[in-house]
Protein backbone atom coordinates (compact mmCIF):
# COMPACT_ATOMS: atom_id res chain seq x y z
CA UNK A 1 0.00 0.00 0.00
CA UNK A 2 1.26 3.21 -0.85
CA UNK A 3 1.55 5.68 2.49
CA UNK A 4 0.30 8.82 3.08
CA UNK A 5 3.07 11.78 1.58
CA UNK A 6 5.11 13.09 4.86
CA UNK A 7 4.41 16.41 5.84
CA UNK A 8 7.80 18.48 5.75
CA UNK A 9 9.32 20.88 8.47
CA UNK A 10 7.67 23.48 6.62
CA UNK A 11 4.32 22.59 6.12
CA UNK A 12 4.16 22.26 10.16
CA UNK A 13 5.33 25.58 10.77
CA UNK A 14 2.50 27.06 8.23
CA UNK A 15 0.13 25.61 9.71
CA UNK A 16 1.55 26.02 13.58
CA UNK A 17 2.87 29.63 13.10
CA UNK A 18 0.33 32.69 13.34
CA UNK A 19 0.67 35.95 14.22
CA UNK A 20 -1.00 35.25 17.39
CA UNK A 21 2.19 33.18 18.12
CA UNK A 22 4.69 35.37 16.92
CA UNK A 23 2.62 37.92 19.76
CA UNK A 24 3.40 35.60 22.38
CA UNK A 25 6.74 35.14 21.88
CA UNK A 26 7.32 38.69 21.43
CA UNK A 27 5.35 39.13 24.99
CA UNK A 28 7.53 36.91 26.89
CA UNK A 29 10.81 38.45 25.66
CA UNK A 30 10.61 41.33 28.05
CA UNK A 31 9.85 39.51 31.47
CA UNK A 32 11.62 36.42 30.84
CA UNK A 33 14.66 35.40 32.08
CA UNK A 34 18.07 35.56 30.26
CA UNK A 35 18.12 31.90 29.18
CA UNK A 36 14.21 32.22 28.07
CA UNK A 37 15.38 35.32 26.11
CA UNK A 38 17.94 33.77 24.37
CA UNK A 39 15.66 30.90 23.85
CA UNK A 40 12.92 32.93 22.53
CA UNK A 41 14.84 35.17 20.12
CA UNK A 42 16.60 32.17 18.56
CA UNK A 43 13.31 30.52 17.93
CA UNK A 44 12.35 34.45 16.24
CA UNK A 45 15.38 34.53 14.25
CA UNK A 46 14.94 30.96 12.80
CA UNK A 47 11.23 31.85 12.38
CA UNK A 48 12.89 35.05 10.56
CA UNK A 49 15.28 33.07 8.29
CA UNK A 50 12.60 30.20 7.21
CA UNK A 51 10.51 33.58 6.20
CA UNK A 52 13.33 34.95 3.44
CA UNK A 53 13.39 30.82 1.92
CA UNK A 54 9.92 29.90 1.84
CA UNK A 55 6.94 31.88 0.03
CA UNK A 56 5.17 32.02 3.03
CA UNK A 57 3.01 34.91 4.47
CA UNK A 58 5.20 37.32 6.42
CA UNK A 59 3.90 36.99 10.14
CA UNK A 60 7.01 38.92 11.42
CA UNK A 61 5.66 42.63 11.83
CA UNK A 62 7.46 45.99 12.73
CA UNK A 63 6.58 45.84 16.82
CA UNK A 64 8.27 41.91 16.57
CA UNK A 65 11.38 43.60 15.82
CA UNK A 66 11.38 46.52 17.48
CA UNK A 67 11.05 44.48 20.45
CA UNK A 68 14.11 42.23 19.90
CA UNK A 69 16.20 45.93 19.48
CA UNK A 70 14.85 46.68 22.43
CA UNK A 71 17.09 44.29 24.07
CA UNK A 72 20.18 45.35 22.86
CA UNK A 73 19.09 49.48 23.45
CA UNK A 74 17.97 48.16 26.81
CA UNK A 75 22.04 46.57 27.12
CA UNK A 76 20.48 43.01 27.89
CA UNK A 77 23.18 40.37 29.09
CA UNK A 78 25.71 40.09 26.49
CA UNK A 79 24.02 36.12 25.43
CA UNK A 80 20.50 37.93 24.88
CA UNK A 81 22.24 41.36 22.93
CA UNK A 82 23.99 38.59 20.71
CA UNK A 83 21.02 36.37 20.14
CA UNK A 84 19.33 39.85 19.15
CA UNK A 85 21.74 41.21 16.51
CA UNK A 86 21.75 37.38 15.40
CA UNK A 87 18.24 37.60 14.69
CA UNK A 88 18.68 40.71 12.37
CA UNK A 89 21.06 38.95 10.66
CA UNK A 90 18.40 36.15 9.71
CA UNK A 91 15.56 38.51 9.34
CA UNK A 92 14.50 40.70 6.23
CA UNK A 93 17.25 43.68 5.96
CA UNK A 94 14.35 45.90 5.72
CA UNK A 95 13.16 45.22 8.64
CA UNK A 96 16.45 45.82 10.28
CA UNK A 97 16.68 49.56 8.32
CA UNK A 98 14.54 50.79 11.03
CA UNK A 99 17.32 50.24 13.44
CA UNK A 100 20.21 50.82 11.90
CA UNK A 101 20.80 53.51 15.08
CA UNK A 102 20.59 50.72 17.23
CA UNK A 103 22.99 48.58 15.31
CA UNK A 104 25.69 51.14 14.62
CA UNK A 105 25.45 51.67 19.09
CA UNK A 106 26.10 48.44 19.18
CA UNK A 107 29.38 48.57 17.35
CA UNK A 108 30.21 50.42 20.22
CA UNK A 109 29.41 47.76 23.01
CA UNK A 110 31.93 47.09 25.74
CA UNK A 111 31.69 43.30 24.68
CA UNK A 112 32.84 41.87 21.46
CA UNK A 113 30.91 38.97 20.75
CA UNK A 114 28.26 42.29 20.34
CA UNK A 115 30.74 44.16 18.09
CA UNK A 116 31.15 41.13 16.28
CA UNK A 117 27.71 40.42 15.78
CA UNK A 118 26.39 44.00 15.09
CA UNK A 119 29.15 43.98 12.58
CA UNK A 120 27.62 40.34 10.46
CA UNK A 121 24.38 42.31 10.94
CA UNK A 122 25.34 46.11 8.70
CA UNK A 123 26.63 44.99 5.99
CA UNK A 124 23.35 43.24 5.13
CA UNK A 125 21.82 46.23 5.13
CA UNK A 126 21.14 48.73 1.88
CA UNK A 127 24.38 51.04 2.21
CA UNK A 128 22.49 54.37 2.28
CA UNK A 129 21.02 53.74 5.65
CA UNK A 130 24.34 52.68 7.11
CA UNK A 131 26.73 55.62 6.28
CA UNK A 132 23.07 58.30 6.67
CA UNK A 133 23.12 56.64 10.25
CA UNK A 134 27.35 55.40 11.27
CA UNK A 135 29.17 58.12 10.89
Amino acid sequence: RDQPRSRGLGDVYKRQLDITSIDAIVASLLGGDVDAQVTLVGLLGRFASYELATPVPKLLRPHHVAAVAELVTARAKEQVSVAALHFFAAADPELAVPHTQMLCQAMLHSQDNVQQAAREVLPRLPRRAVTEVCR
